[in-house]
């Protein structure tokens, strides 16, 4: 058994071995990348999008509640009007 493997490590060149290791560096990869996106890129980005959604909630609910202050004043205005009026 052993010179059949010494046989078949001598035949093999570099050019033989270098598409399993690129073979097994691409996997490694897909592996690092699918990790790391899913532990690190998406969370962070999860948290960033959630933020800015509370900014733009809590800016739309100011803007809202100028609004109803504005028209209270203008319809108390305008009330006001009518009963000098009329």
């Amino acid at each position: 058994m052993l010179i059949l493997l010494s046989d078949a490590v001598s035949t093999m060149s570099v050019a033989d071995v270098m598409p399993a290791i690129s073979s097994v560096g691409s996997l490694g990869f897909a592996i690092w990348f699918a990790y790391y996106t899913t532990t690190t890129t998406l969370p962070t980005q999860q948290k960033q999008h959630q933020e800015q959604l509370e900014k733009i909630t809590e800016t739309h609910a100011q803007t809202i509640k100028e609004l109803v202050a504005e028209l209270r004043l203008g319809r108390e205005a305008y009330d006001r009007w009518r009963q000098g009026t009329h």
